[in-house]
């Protein structure tokens, strides 16, 4: 067993002592960050059953868990809109992340997180549909306005700092973001642990329309996330040159990743087609 299966295996055995606790339930969410699939123990049937609607083929029984076939942040954010919060983690390469949700919540009814989330899904229904998150990642534009109508924040933070407009964003919904911007979202949140904008997501993803939207509305496009990489950095990565020709006029080109890669260089790697448009940029940057 290799030391990242005793690691975890020493954690999920700490967690079923915690288990009887009477004021919170726990659950474990195992997996690398970059798969497309984890493993959930702890789960219910309806929970197991609900997790199989949200992500087509899971509910696989393994050794005192089940199989999700979902990557391991989408899982935990879904479980977030539930009541659940990480509470801890441990492991690199493969990460346990335990979760926490409060046994006396009325689970029945709906409820917020903070002041400024709107509507989260209940245990008993399980559907992942009532959520303000879930409407802008499927476009569900009907949806999105009647959650706002209702009070819901267009600025509402998922346990790991997504906003509707990221997911808006990367999905390319350009509906659901104007609309969203129109109703005061902030353009330039950042998510907790890789502390991407909107965006990057947008960037990323090729949607040089939502790009040029965002930047409008006051996207900075010289925020850095977790790697040093700014919008343009992940746009030269996904060899997107359209919208590398948005974001060269407006962002600072000497700024470098935390890798100290220049945007030059990446450019030069991932993205050769637009060193030409680049350079023009390049030379009135390095003039001034």
């Amino acid at each position: 067993m290799s030391q990242s299966e005793n690691t975890s295996q020493s954690v999920i055995g700490k967690l079923a002592n915690v288990m009887n606790d009477e004021a919170y339930y726990y659950v474990g969410v195992r997996g690398s960050p970059f798969a497309t699939e984890c493993s959930v123990f702890g789960l219910n049937s309806d929970e197991i059953l609900a997790l199989s609607k949200r992500f087509p083929d899971s509910g696989a029984k393994m050794l005192n868990c089940v199989g999700v076939t979902g990557p391991a942040f989408s899982v935990i954010n879904a479980l977030a809109e539930l009541g659940y919060r990480v509470i801890c983690s441990t492991g690199k390469d493969e990460v346990l992340w335990t979760m926490q949700r409060e046994l006396y919540h009325d689970h029945n009814a709906c409820c917020c997180a903070d002041d400024n989330v709107g509507v989260r899904q209940s245990l008993t229904e399980m559907d992942f549909e009532r959520g303000i998150w879930y409407a802008a990642q499927y476009n569900e534009v009907d949806r999105v306005k009647t959650l706002l109508d209702k009070g819901a924040s267009a600025s509402s933070e998922d346990s790991a700092g997504y906003t509707p407009l990221h997911y808006a964003a990367r999905n390319g919904h350009y509906d659901v973001c104007k609309i969203l911007l129109e109703k005061g979202a902030m353009v330039n949140a950042q998510t907790r642990c890789g502390h991407a904008t909107a965006l990057h997501r947008a960037a990323m993803q090729g949607h040089a329309y939502i790009v040029l939207l965002l930047l409008k509305s006051g996207g900075n496009p010289n925020l850095k996330d977790a790697d040093g990489y700014t919008a343009l950095h992940r746009a030269l990565v996904t060899r997107s040159v359209t919208v590398c020709k948005f974001l060269i006029p407006c962002t600072d080109l000497t700024l470098l990743t935390n890798k100290e890669q220049s945007i030059e260089q990446l450019a030069n790697e991932k993205c050769p087609d637009i060193l030409s448009f680049l350079s023009t940029y390049m030379k009135t940057e390095y003039n001034k």
